[in-house]
């Protein structure tokens, strides 16, 4: 379900960003070479070694080891929960190497401590005793747990050959970086000021919940001399095959998006889809891109949680691993089905814009104007709507396609299927009308259950409110959307509003910017039944929350890791009664500063507008009255 305030603007969203995701993974068949520009590699064959790479993406077992300086125990699970990112760093009393970044280590720790980034040094060394590593660190200053792990446990569970490899583990304990701290030394070199900060990059982009640009680089330091391993089998006694372990997931989390006509640049229906794409899976479900889902909450607490278990991130991956099996084809679960690529099943209505739109191969100066299309004729009457999905034409190019509802008798006032000339950007065309429903990154359909249904009253006609991105070629676009009718009116009729805030400057270079918007006070109980924030490119995190009569305040969606590619609808599994008199509370974090890799220009003060590179505070929710 997408939803956009009915009284201020219309629904916005982006397209053009699913083609920027698609883009920057770099998609590609299993037997092409990992896109050079995610890795930093000099010649070393280190870079070859699978399990280093492997193990990016991978939730890190739990472990405790001694900190040699205070002789306290350290356990990895004990961050959880309280540390944004974790570092490990690899190191020896002797490595020449890694003494020389001791110092950096220490400035690493105090640059992001205030931002819960926890740092740690690990000796797997076995001829380095607990006595000398406690003095090393004494005379080196650290100020960081130095943990002995005199067996190389760790070591081995992470696949460290070297001292001077860091480790980054996100908020989840996944590693998303190893590497090098910067490269001011490889083998032979020595520079006299590092160009690549790749240990900062990495940390800068976990915190920011972006995905990192180089996640693995050569590491040319001291071997680690680790103690001699026990015998001890970790061969999995069972292969994980597609048929049996890995096409119920997909089906799951894949095939709404990746099926013949939907939205995802790719099918996953079978097999072969699975098998030639394994390689982009890894890769994109480790850098966190894939399945789109963002919001702070357990499983089960949204009824569209798009987000894999640990378990089934664990069968992905090793099922790729194990070199991609197909298993035993009668093990195969039931094929999910599609009516004629509709998602909600075969409409009873499909209405189409009444006529194309033109869509230039490039994007004029101030940006494409929103078109406002008819569709279809007039509802003879009254309509409940279950059930609705959109589908554009030429879906290279829609930006976002919103429906909306207009009743018998409102007058539309629009100049060549545009706003206007003489209304402001703040004001629609669509202003106070009931909205039905978009097609976003992410979102393009609803489904309501039992007993909820969208009004459609006699004499109702429906627009559409189309943005388009040029992509460098010429484009005829005309859009549909399919309903799908209550057989009788429902219990409870849908609404939709919003809390926004189009009154925000931002300035140059912040990088946290904070927005608030608050709704009047609820005339009535209302039922809250799914939220959908937007923002822009600069967009970082975005919460709600309600605050009832007595000042109490609870929270209502938590958007840590914003993001504008994927503007998901958060459906609640259990829908919230919020008693008349209170309010709903949004606040958005904005990020203009050179850190954000999606910022249109760092050095511009940022107001409301709908052009992706103007930004918006827009909190939509959808609920019915008590």
């Amino acid at each position: 379900m997408t939803f956009i305030h009915p009284g201020k603007i219309g629904a916005l969203a982006a397209i053009a960003g699913l083609l920027i995701v698609v883009g920057s993974v770099g998609f590609e068949p299993a037997d092409v070479p990992v896109d050079s520009s995610q890795t930093q590699s000099t010649s070393n064959p280190n870079l070859e070694d699978k399990f280093r790479q492997r193990l990016l993406g991978r939730k890190v077992d739990d472990f405790k080891l001694d900190d040699a300086v205070s002789g306290k125990p350290w356990q990895l699970s004990l961050q959880k929960g309280k540390a944004r990112a974790v570092v490990f760093y690899f190191l020896s009393t002797e490595c020449p190497v890694t003494n020389r970044y001791t110092p950096a280590l220490s400035k690493i720790q105090a640059k992001f401590a205030k931002q819960k980034v926890v740092v740690v040094a690990i000796n797997s060394n076995v001829q380095d005793t607990v006595k000398e590593i406690k003095q090393h660190a004494k005379e080196y200053s650290l100020e960081i747990p130095v943990l002995s792990d005199a067996q190389g446990v760790v070591a081995r569970m992470l696949g460290a050959k070297r001292t001077g490899e860091a480790i980054v583990l996100d908020a989840d304990m996944k590693v998303r970086f190893r590497g090098v701290i910067d490269d001011r030394y490889e083998r032979g070199i020595t520079k006299p000021k590092a160009t690549r900060a790749y240990l900062e990059e990495a940390l800068t982009a976990v915190l920011n919940g972006r995905p990192v640009k180089t996640s693995i680089t050569d590491v040319t330091a001291c071997p680690l001399n680790l103690a001699k391993e026990k015998s001890k089998s970790q061969t999995r006694l069972e292969k994980v095959t597609y048929s049996e372990h890995v096409a119920a997931i997909i089906q799951r989390r894949c095939q709404s998006c990746h099926r013949p006509k939907g939205v995802g640049p790719f099918k996953l229906m079978n097999y072969a889809d699975a098998k030639n794409w394994s390689q982009s899976i890894r890769e994109v479900i480790t850098q966190n891109l894939m399945p789109p889902w963002h919001a702070d909450a357990p499983h089960g607490h949204f009824v569209n949680d798009r987000s894999l278990t640990d378990q089934e991130y664990k069968t992905l991956l090793d099922w790729i691993d194990d070199g991609a099996i197909e298993g035993d084809k009668s093990k195969l679960p039931k094929p999910r089905t599609f009516s004629n690529s509709w998602s909600i099943g075969k409409p009873d209505l499909v209405a189409k814009m009444d006529k194309s739109v033109e869509v230039p191969a490039e994007t004029p100066k101030l940006g494409v104007p929103y078109k406002y299309i008819w569709a279809g004729k007039p509802f003879e009457k009254e309509t409940w709507v279950k059930a609705a999905e959109v589908r554009p034409g030429a879906t290279e190019v829609v930006h976002h396609a919103s429906v909306y509802i207009v009743p018998k008798g409102v007058e539309i006032k629009l100049e060549n299927d545009e706003r206007p000339s003489n209304v402001s950007e703040l004001f629609s065309p669509t202003a106070e009308l009931p909205h039905l429903v978009s097609f976003v990154p992410g979102d393009n359909a609803f489904v309501h259950p039992q007993g909820l249904a969208k009004r459609i009253p006699k004499g109702a006609r429906l627009i559409f409110e189309m943005h388009y991105t040029p992509v460098g070629k010429k484009a005829v676009d005309r859009t549909e959307v399919g309903l799908v009718f209550a057989k009788k009116p429902p219990r409870h009729e849908v609404f939709d509003d919003a809390v926004l805030n189009y009154m925000f400057s931002i300035p140059p270079g912040v990088e946290n910017h904070r927005v608030m918007a608050r709704s009047r006070k609820l005339k009535r109980d209302i039922v809250l039944l799914s939220m959908n924030p937007h923002m822009h490119y600069r967009g970082k995190s975005f919460k709600y929350e309600s605050i009832d009569p007595s000042g109490k305040r609870s929270l209502l969606l938590n958007v840590p890791r914003y993001n504008f590619e994927w503007q998901s609808t958060y459906t609640l599994a259990k829908p919230i009664h919020i008693s008349k008199g209170s309010r709903i509370v949004c606040t958005a974090v904005f990020d203009n500063s050179k850190h954000n890799p999606f910022n249109p220009d760092p050095k511009a003060r940022v107001q409301w507008g709908e052009q992706t590179w103007q930004e918006m505070m827009l909190g939509s929710y959808e609920y019915y009255e008590k």
